[in-house]
C-alpha cells in the first residue's frame, strides 16, 4: 500500500511541478508583454515630445526671421533719416552741392550696409543651426524606432526562453 501511495505522490509532485512551470512561463510571458507595451508607450511619448520640440524650434526660427526683417527695416529707416538730416543741414548751410555732403551721405550708406550685412549673417547662422537641429531630430526619431524594435526583440526572446523552460520541464517529466 505504501508503494502505491509513494508512486501516486510522485505523480502528483510531477504534475504540480509542471503546473507551476506552466504558470511561471505564462506569468513571465505576461510580464514580458507588459514591458514591451510600456516600452512602446515610452517611445511614443518620446516621439511626441520630439515633435513638440520640432514645432518649438520652427516657431523660434520664424521668430528669428521676423526679427531679422524688422531689424533690416529699422537699419534702412535710420539710414534714410540720417541721410535726410545730413542733406537738410547741408542745405541750410548752403553746402548742398559740396563734397562734404557727398562724403557724409556715403558714410551713412556704408554704415547702413554694414549693419544690414550683420543682420544677414546672423540670420544665416540661425538658419544653419535650425537645419542642424532638424537633422538631429530626424536621427533621434530613427534611434527611437530602433529602441522600440529592440524592446520587441527582448520581449520575444524572453517569451521564447520561458517556453523553452516549460518544454524542458515537460520533457523530463
Amino acid at each position: 500500500m505504501l508503494g502505491l501511495l509513494g508512486g501516486a505522490t510522485g505523480g502528483i509532485s510531477a504534475a504540480s511541478g509542471l503546473g507551476l512551470e506552466g504558470i511561471g512561463a505564462l506569468t513571465q510571458g505576461i510580464g514580458d508583454y507588459m514591458q514591451y507595451q510600456n516600452q512602446n508607450g515610452i517611445n511614443n511619448a518620446n516621439a511626441a515630445i520630439r515633435a513638440d520640440q520640432q514645432q518649438i524650434q520652427t516657431q523660434n526660427f520664424n521668430l528669428m526671421q521676423l526679427q531679422s526683417n524688422r531689424s533690416s527695416l529699422e537699419v534702412l529707416r535710420r539710414t534714410q533719416q540720417a541721410r535726410s538730416q545730413a542733406t537738410a543741414a547741408a542745405t541750410n548751410q548752403g553746402a548742398q552741392f559740396g563734397s562734404g555732403l557727398k562724403g557724409g551721405l556715403a558714410q551713412e550708406s556704408d554704415e547702413g550696409g554694414i549693419n544690414s550685412l550683420g543682420i544677414a549673417q546672423n540670420l544665416a547662422i540661425g538658419q544653419n543651426v535650425y537645419n542642424l537641429t532638424q537633422a538631429e531630430d530626424v536621427q533621434q526619431n530613427v534611434l527611437a524606432g530602433y529602441q522600440s524594435k529592440q524592446a520587441t526583440g527582448k520581449g520575444i526572446a524572453s517569451l521564447g526562453g520561458g517556453l523553452m523552460q516549460l518544454g524542458g520541464g515537460l520533457a523530463t517529466a
